[in-house]
């Protein structure tokens, strides 16, 4: 059971933290992931009574909407940190795929330390 659960932090959790660091291909991945978040809202709305697609549907969606958002600007946070810069970057520019394109410190810095390869 204690696996089941850490698939599911990984897999809906993991993209909303924003201490650390985050390797490029991570980032990448994650930032495709946190998309499920809109297909299952879209899932759930066909399984709504009909009374309830009204309002349902667009609460669905809004909450799709944010968790996205939020993914993104964490997600970013984690990517500028690796590359040795302060997160408020992320929220000030709004630049987020663009830091795929950057690579990170290849050493430890003051967010963390350096990443494995395989975590990259």
């Amino acid at each position: 059971m204690s696996k089941a659960k850490d698939i599911l932090f990984l897999l809906t959790l993991e993209p909303l933290v924003s201490s650390g660091r985050i390797g490029r291909l991570k980032y990448l991945l994650f930032s495709i992931w946190s998309w499920w978040a809109l297909v299952f809202a879209v899932l759930l709305a066909q399984l709504l009574p009909q009374s309830w697609t009204d309002i349902g549907d667009e609460l669905l969606a809004a909450a799709a909407l944010f968790y996205i958002f939020a993914a993104g600007l964490c997600l970013g946070i984690r990517r500028l940190h690796d590359m040795g810069t302060s997160g408020v970057l992320v929220v000030l520019l709004g630049i987020i795929w663009p830091l795929l394109l950057w690579p990170g410190q290849p050493k430890d810095n003051r967010y963390g330390p350096r990443l494995s390869p395989v975590t990259a």
